[in-house]
């Protein structure tokens, strides 16, 4: 066995036994409009991906003014398997969770998981 197997059998390990403490997650791109001549209209279109799950992390604590204002936002990061999710996910620029958008703006991706920086709002 191979290691790059046997680490991605250990991968495939820990997705298995954390059970639901994964959420389920979709991939969303801009609504992208165009003309279509042959109906004379403006049509919208959404690419969605197929349902895939991993998990949230907060990647950093707020720091609070005096007034208890929050100086930055949370920063969230979704944490996905590699091979869970479409090999061309950097056509995506959301991830959809519970029903709420969140913006990606960063991405990390070591082969075996990605790593998305996410808006929190």
């Amino acid at each position: 066995m191979s290691l790059r197997a046997l680490v991605e059998n250990a991968i495939d390990l820990a997705w298995d036994v954390t059970g639901d403490l994964k959420t389920q997650m979709i991939f969303k791109s801009e609504s992208q409009s165009e003309y279509d001549p042959k109906t004379s209209q403006v049509v919208t279109k959404e690419i969605i991906s197929k349902p895939f799950y991993g998990f949230l992390v907060v990647a950093n604590d707020k720091d609070l003014t005096s007034a208890g204002v929050s100086i930055v936002p949370d920063i969230v990061q979704a944490i996905v398997k590699r091979k869970d999710i479409p090999s061309d996910y950097t056509k995506f620029d959301s991830i959809c969770v519970n029903g709420v958008d969140h913006r990606i703006t960063h991405y990390v991706d070591d082969g075996y998981t990605v790593k998305f920086t996410v808006s929190a709002r």
